[in-house]
C-alpha cells in the first residue's frame, strides 16, 4: 500500500480488518448471495493475503458490509483433497448444485485459534461448514457437510 492514498476509488475499496486496512480491487470482491450461515445479510467479502503477518498459508476473509465479521481461512483447491479427506463427494455435489465450476473452486476452511490460557494455542479447521468459492466467477456459498466430517480438525499447536 505504501504511499498510496487509502481512500476508496472507483476501482478499489479500503477494507478494514483486525490486521489493518487493506486496499482491494473491487473487481476481486466475492459475492455470497445466500450469505454465511447465521449471517444472511453478509454477502460481499474480500479475500485478503496476510503478507507481513507470518501467516502466509492463511488468508483473511473479511465481510465488506460488517467490519466485525472476518475469519482466518485456509484455502484448499479441489486438487488438494488431502485437506478435506476422502468424502470430497459432498463438496463436489454442493459446488455443482450451487452453479460453481469445479475446476475453479477453492475451498476455504474457517480457522479457529484456541488459546490454552497460557502461552500455547491450537489451530482448528471447521470441516462442517466450508466456504466454496468459484475463483473465476467470484461467487461463493457456505455448505454444511455430512456427519462424516469432524466439526473441527486440529491442524497445529504451539
Amino acid at each position: 500500500m505504501g504511499e498510496q492514498s487509502m481512500a476508496d476509488t472507483a476501482d478499489t475499496l479500503v477494507v478494514p480488518t483486525i490486521h489493518g486496512d487493506y486496499e482491494v480491487d473491487r473487481s476481486r470482491l466475492i459475492d455470497m448471495p445466500s450469505g454465511l450461515i447465521g449471517y444472511d445479510e453478509a454477502q460481499t467479502f474480500a479475500l485478503v493475503d496476510l503478507q507481513g503477518t507470518g501467516k502466509q498459508a492463511f488468508k483473511w476473509f473479511q465481510c465488506v458490509e460488517h467490519r466485525e465479521l472476518g475469519f482466518y481461512v485456509l484455502p484448499a483447491a479441489v486438487q488438494d483433497q488431502d485437506y478435506i479427506g476422502a468424502g470430497f463427494g459432498d463438496l463436489a455435489k454442493a459446488a455443482q448444485d450451487s452453479g460453481l465450476a469445479l475446476n475453479a473452486v477453492t475451498i476455504l476452511l474457517v480457522i479457529k485459534i484456541l488459546s490454552d490460557g497460557q502461552e500455547g494455542a491450537s489451530l482448528d479447521a471447521n470441516l462442517k461448514a466450508p466456504i466454496l468459492v468459484d475463483m473465476d466467477k467470484l461467487v461463493a456459498t457456505q455448505v454444511q457437510t455430512s456427519d462424516d466430517y469432524a466439526g473441527s480438525f486440529l491442524i497445529g499447536s504451539q
